[in-house]
């Protein structure tokens, strides 16, 4: 399994879906796409939820303890470790 790991801190929306479809649409059957929330408040929290909750067991959506903005490091990290994969 590959794991994507993508952290976010309020993306453009637009190009918030654009970077969750492309995950989508990859040839590779076999992968996992985990979106970090880094402290967002904006819609793309939202976007996030909505993508996990209609892709279960492939798109997971998790953020860090109190909704806080911790970093793209420590995003990257709390991805990391939640990831399921051979590949990261």
């Amino acid at each position: 399994m590959v794991s994507v790991i993508m952290p976010f801190l309020d993306p453009p929306e637009p190009f918030f879906r654009e970077a969750i479809q492309s995950i989508e649409n990859q040839s590779c059957a076999n992968w996992e796409l985990i979106l970090v929330d880094d402290g967002s408040t904006s819609a793309s929290t939202n976007i996030a939820v909505r993508s996990a909750e209609a892709r279960p067991g492939r798109i997971r959506y998790i953020d860090h303890d109190g909704h806080r903005n911790l970093g793209i490091s420590a995003s990257r990290n709390l991805g990391i470790g939640a990831s399921r994969g051979e590949f990261v």
